[in-house]
C-alpha cells in the first residue's frame, strides 16, 4: 500500500525542483493547514505566484483523476478565488506537471485529464493532460 504522505511530498519536491530549473525562486509554506504549498517568484518580472500542488500515481480508464479540495480525516476544505494562484497537477509515474490557472479548473471535488483520445473522438468539452512548464503558463498571462 502507497504511504499518499509520501507520495504528496515526492511530488511537491518535484515540482519545486523543476521551478527553480525554469529559474524562479521558490518559498515554502511553513504550516500544514496553508491552502498554498509553495510561492514562486519570477525574477524576471518580480511577479509572485501561489502553487497548490495535486498529485496522481494512476492511469483509471483512460484518466488521470485529482482531488482538488483540503482534506483529511476530520476536516474538509474547498478551495475558492484567492486562495492561490496556480495548480500544479502531477502525473508521479513519469515525473510529468501540468500547470493551471486557478480561474481555469472549473470543479469543487476532483478534476478529471483524459490522457488518450475517447474512443468516439470527441475533442470538445474534455479535459486533455497536457504537460507544460510554470514559464509557459505565466507568460502568456494577460496583464
Amino acid at each position: 500500500m502507497k504511504n499518499y504522505n509520501v507520495v504528496g511530498k515526492q511530488a511537491e519536491y518535484f515540482v519545486v525542483s523543476s521551478m527553480i530549473g525554469e529559474g524562479f525562486e521558490v518559498f515554502d509554506s511553513m504550516t500544514n493547514n496553508s491552502r498554498v504549498d509553495y510561492v514562486a517568484l519570477d525574477t524576471e518580472t518580480n511577479r509572485l505566484y501561489k502553487i497548490q500542488v495535486k498529485t496522481t500515481i494512476e492511469i483509471k480508464d483512460g484518466c488521470l483523476q485529482y482531488t482538488i479540495k483540503k482534506s483529511s480525516k476530520n476536516y474538509s476544505y474547498i478551495y475558492k478565488k484567492g486562495d492561490f494562484d496556480i495548480y500544479a497537477f502531477v502525473y508521479l509515474p513519469t515525473n510529468e506537471i501540468m500547470y493551471k490557472w486557478f480561474d481555469d479548473v472549473y470543479c469543487t471535488n476532483s478534476i478529471h485529464f483524459r490522457v488518450t483520445l475517447p474512443k468516439n473522438n470527441q475533442v470538445r468539452n474534455i479535459n486533455l493532460w497536457c504537460p507544460n512548464t510554470l514559464k509557459s503558463l505565466t507568460d502568456n498571462e494577460v496583464q
